[in-house]
């Protein structure tokens, strides 16, 4: 009796003919099955991919919960059609700089900090602006009362940040485009921010900015975003660096081959 309630129970489970031959090998299974509590089974998840749970889908599932409480909504209602998601992968220190720097605000400190940085000032700059964003960079690093203050500004202008520090090592930023500040946002860039400003629910814009990834760590994060977003992302860019590369700041490189690596 006790055989055949054992085969019944474990019939109904999604098994393969291996996994229930195991179960059923099982010292007092009857006690398990009829949940007596003599035993506890537990399921090693780094043992088998069947039960493990993929950490880029955990992160996605993240951001789209974010991304939805900023619309004022809860993490069950469905994303708006209307809502546009650009997906970016670059240094988040650069994407601060141009959505979101202090450099305009502690003018004067920087330039302090300049003047008496012999290095910084013989550290050569393609553009004049560049060396402030580098000196704003060293000043929050070096001192905790702007780093703090450098971190509420960031919030108050849309940011939210996201640090996983087991098993993906995944950083990125979700930016909130209706909430940037303008005066804090690069000159060059605007006219650009300005129209996507202080918009309600219909029509917002969020960035997503991925900090540099390579091989088969990119290609899990961007099919976890592709399959929790759809359709409503609107844009991919990668900016990355090119060492041994000639061209100038802004080129955009076509590649004649690309060679597929999983490293």
């Amino acid at each position: 009796e006790v055989e055949e309630l054992q085969k019944h129970v474990l019939g109904q489970l999604p098994l393969t003919p291996s996994e229930r031959a195991g179960l059923a090998s099982v010292q007092k299974l009857y006690n398990v099955i009829m949940h007596q509590e003599q035993y506890i089974v537990k399921v090693d998840t780094s043992l088998s991919k069947r039960f493990a749970v993929d950490s880029y889908f955990h992160w996605a599932l993240k951001i789209r919960g974010q991304v939805l409480r900023a619309l004022g909504l809860c993490d069950q209602d469905t994303l708006p059609p209307t809502v546009e998601i650009s997906i970016i992968s670059s240094r988040n220190r650069s994407i601060k700089n141009l959505l979101c720097s202090l450099a305009s605000t502690h003018a004067d400190e920087i330039q302090a900090m300049y003047e008496s940085s012999p290095d910084i000032q013989n550290t050569h700059f393609v553009n004049d602006s560049d060396r402030h964003y580098y000196t704003l960079f060293r000043m929050i690093n070096e001192n905790d009362n702007l780093r703090q203050h450098y971190g509420n500004v960031l919030k108050k202008c849309g940011f939210s940040s996201f640090e996983d520090h087991t098993s993906s090592g995944l950083q990125l930023d979700l930016i909130d485009v209706s909430r940037l500040d303008i005066a804090l946002v690069d000159p060059y860039l605007a006219a650009f921010i300005e129209p996507h400003l202080h918009k309600g629910t219909a029509n917002r814009r969020f960035l997503i900015n991925v900090d540099f990834t390579f091989g088969a760590k990119a290609e899990g994060i961007m099919r976890s975003l592709f399959l929790t977003f759809g359709h409503s992302i609107t844009s991919i860019n990668i900016v990355g660096k090119c060492a041994g590369i000639r061209g100038n700041r802004g080129d955009v490189l076509l590649p004649k081959k690309l060679i597929f690596s999983k490293a």
